[in-house]
């Protein structure tokens, strides 16, 4: 990101698809480092964390895509200001 700021492109097209990748490798990274305690065993020695995972998972898509909805009608916002 540095490097597009220094060079004056991060709000170019190609400025914007950096960013939005930086973001959502991000995002990916705090929802594993969520899941991880669900992968540890339970108290009585089961593993039992398939289910769970299934719920964070179904979260976290869901999440994603009212993320991904939102960015779409901004965008489309944008364009018909533009426009």
């Amino acid at each position: 990101m540095q490097v597009l700021q220094d060079r004056g492109e991060s709000g170019s097209r190609h400025g914007r698809a950096t960013f939005a990748v930086l973001l959502l490798q991000d995002l990916a990274v705090v929802v594993l480092l969520m899941l991880i305690p669900l992968l540890a065993p339970g108290g009585d020695g089961s593993s039992g964390g398939g289910a769970a995972i299934a719920r964070a998972l179904g979260l976290a898509v869901s999440v994603f895509r009212g993320g991904v909805e939102r960015a779409r009608k901004r965008t489309e916002l944008e364009r018909e200001e533009r426009g």
